[in-house]
């Protein structure tokens, strides 16, 4: 997975998901070493001040990333920790090698 940081201002982001009632974040933003992880922590920050629904993603999918149910966790924890409503999980079915 590729951790690097989006060169685009706080800002003009949050002026860009404001637009959205319900707004998801990719997988693995949640995570310390992401290169947006600190922006992120505050842009979601500022969208829940403004009454917007925030959830995280995690790919729960066997033949995509085939997480262990310690990092499955681990980043329900993360999503959580950066005060999101709620986790999509998607990749979940036979498609995905995952019992959904």
């Amino acid at each position: 997975m590729d951790l690097t940081s989006v060169k685009v201002p706080k800002y003009l982001a949050i002026d860009w998901f404001q637009k959205f009632d319900l707004i998801i974040f990719g997988d693995g933003i949640w995570e310390n070493t992401h290169g947006d992880h600190l922006k992120t922590k505050t842009i979601i920050n500022d969208l829940i001040a403004r009454g917007k629904k925030v959830f995280g993603y995690i790919d729960l999918g066997v033949s995509t990333q085939n997480l262990s149910d310690i990092e499955m966790r681990k980043g329900v924890n993360g999503c959580y920790y950066k005060n999101t409503i709620g986790v999509f999980h998607q990749k979940v079915g036979p498609g995905y090698l995952t019992n959904g």
